[in-house]
């Protein structure tokens, strides 16, 4: 009986794991539809920018100037990217170093408790 109980509880265990890791998961994936959608409505909206430019352009020095300016906008795109994700990457290290902080101070009062 005793065997039963404890089956049961960690069946429940692992399911209520389960269904919290599975909310967890689509809570991202929207995140990151999210961001690739945007990603392309940009994508989007440059290509049409260098569109008008390439139909008004009268000579080859418009269209050079129309190429320059598509290639300075995927550069400014790509270091705007850049930029986002670096600071993504600090937030999360310095998360990472506060919560390392707290749990060095509980291991040192709990060192001065123990004394």
């Amino acid at each position: 009986m005793k065997k039963i109980a404890i089956a049961a509880v960690m069946l429940l265990g692992l399911s209520a794991g389960a269904y919290a890791q599975d909310a967890m998961g689509s809570a991202n994936i929207e995140k990151i539809k999210q961001d690739l959608l945007k990603k392309v409505d940009e994508q989007i909206q440059a290509l049409q920018a260098s569109k008008a430019c390439y139909a008004a352009a009268t000579d080859m020095a418009g269209i050079k100037t129309c190429r320059q300016k598509q290639r300075d906008g995927i550069r400014n795109a790509g270091n705007e990217a850049r930029q986002e994700r670096l600071a993504e990457q600090q937030k999360r290290v310095e998360a990472k170093q506060k919560r390392l902080e707290e749990k060095q101070k509980r291991l040192k009062e709990a060192q001065q408790k123990a004394e």
